[in-house]
């Protein structure tokens, strides 16, 4: 389990708290991005092929877990947010054929300072448009999510996401700042990708609608 069994019961309850509300916006910050999936990563989760992988993909079983969690919890504004990759974009993801199932968001920042072209990843580095099938076990039968991904501009930065209620509704708002230019926002609840999934992991920059 990547984040250990203690952990991952607490936020468990933490989720089940939030249906309390489940307009609120929530945010879960994690190191590893949960989507979107590296290339390597085996083409299902829980397939063969996890060990060679340092992030969710690599603890498929916690993985799975925790998006049969989420998907089951039905939060409206759920964003994890993380920052391994040295790169800047926005997963969204969300339930094939459950009308009534809300998005979540993965919002992926770069480092402020990454010199070493080496260890930075690219977007063709990961899987930004897939669809992806959890098998069944149990009562649960498979459950197969879509993956969406917008990239931002390459480039050391930082992401700034501004959630504010107006009008009764909430809505989160992510800039990616850079050294030479500052994205326009993307409203996560509201403004569609712009990417491209025919062949997977092309997907167009990331130029939000303000």
């Amino acid at each position: 389990n990547i984040l250990g069994d203690e952990q991952m019961k607490h936020l468990f309850r933490w989720l089940d708290e939030r249906k309390q509300d489940a307009e609120r916006p929530c945010f879960i910050a994690c190191p590893a991005m949960l989507f979107p999936r590296r290339m390597q990563a085996p083409d299902g989760i829980g397939e063969p092929g996890a060990a060679r992988c340092d992030g969710w993909e690599g603890y498929p079983v916690a993985m799975q877990a925790l998006l049969r969690k989420v998907c089951d919890t039905r939060l409206s504004n759920l964003v994890f947010l993380s920052g391994d990759a040295h790169l800047s974009c926005i997963a969204r993801v969300q339930e094939r054929g459950a009308v009534d199932s809300p998005a979540f968001w993965s919002v992926h920042g770069s480092p402020l300072y990454a010199p070493l072209p080496f260890v930075n990843s690219a977007n063709t580095d990961l899987r930004g448009c897939e669809t992806v099938t959890l098998p069944g076990g149990g009562k649960a039968g498979p459950l197969t999510l879509e993956v969406h991904t917008g990239f931002a501009a390459a480039g050391a930065g930082f992401a700034l996401v501004n959630a504010h209620r107006k009008d009764g509704r909430w809505n989160i708002e992510v800039r990616f700042d850079r050294e030479t230019e500052v994205s326009d926002p993307v409203s996560l609840p509201r403004t569609p990708l712009p990417c491209d999934c025919a062949p997977a992991g092309s997907c167009t920059p990331l130029t939000g609608v303000p």
